[in-house]
């Protein structure tokens, strides 16, 4: 398996962190994916990964009420996985606790 080549790049006007698939073409500019607009965008870091990769994403409240739902059956963390594409086990593990700390799923 080949890895990929990512860039990770910060908008200066919405003030957000970016993951982009490295492209080939000279002059590349890489658009905010919130405001449309590359002026103010910026390289933070090279990434090279063999998988999809998720870059502090903030879980959505729809993966919520999945993982909620999956824990209430006692799905393994490694069948999450296989639903919520990208998470890694580590990511899981923390959401659950975070969630266990908020109330929303019983200890």
């Amino acid at each position: 398996m080949t890895k990929n080549k990512y860039f990770v790049y910060w908008c200066k006007d919405c003030d957000i962190d970016f993951l982009f698939r490295a492209i080939k073409k000279k002059n590349f500019k890489a658009h905010c994916p919130v405001c449309g607009d590359f002026i103010h965008t910026e390289l933070v870091k090279h990434l090279w990964t063999d998988k999809h990769y998720v870059y502090h994403k903030q879980y959505s409240l729809e993966e919520d009420d999945i993982l909620i739902e999956c824990r209430n059956r006692k799905m393994p963390v490694a069948e999450i996985m296989k639903i919520l594409d990208g998470r890694t086990d580590k990511s899981i593990y923390s959401r659950i606790r975070q969630l266990k700390d908020k109330g929303r799923i019983a200890r």
